[in-house]
């Protein structure tokens, strides 16, 4: 009985407090697997072909982030294609170089959140410090994808 006559009833404000604390921990612990499963980061995916459009395997390529620097490798598998994904969202530039062939790039590629972008290029015969630079937007109709995306800015 000494117990009971310690305790206090807690009033409408400490309940509300405690209701409150008990929704913070559930949404922080329900929430975080939501927040994980957004997807903001893309795919550069390619073939590389030389001028008889033969695959050409082995070819190192190098995704730079134009603003950041930043770059992510891959080797073209035996069949010639390539596939260089988590990239964060931004504008790239894919590089191709091989022995025997020029060094050939392509700039201001977009990479949008969950995006596969896809970039082939084909790699001229000659010295690998002679370079082919090709300037462009990737297409906005991806051919590798059945995926249909939209995206919405907020404006001001």
């Amino acid at each position: 009985m000494a117990r009971a006559q310690n305790r206090k009833e807690s009033g409408p404000l400490e309940r509300w407090i405690r209701i409150a604390c008990v929704c913070l921990v559930a949404v922080a612990v329900l929430g975080t697997p939501c927040a994980q499963g957004q997807d903001i980061t893309g795919t550069v995916t390619g073939q590389v072909t030389d001028p008889s459009k033969a695959v050409v395997s082995g070819a190192m390529v190098t995704v730079t982030n134009q603003a950041k620097g930043t770059t992510s490798n891959a080797v073209t598998s035996s069949d010639g294609e390539y596939a260089v994904s988590l990239l964060p969202i931004g504008t790239y530039t894919v590089t191709i170089s091989m022995d025997g062939f020029r060094t050939s790039s392509s700039s201001n590629i977009r990479v949008t959140a969950g995006s596969n972008i896809r970039v082939d290029m084909s790699l001229q015969v000659g010295a690998q410090n002679e370079k082919v630079e090709v300037e462009g937007v990737a297409p906005l109709l991806q051919t590798n994808s059945s995926d249909v995306r939209t995206s919405c800015r907020r404006l001001r």
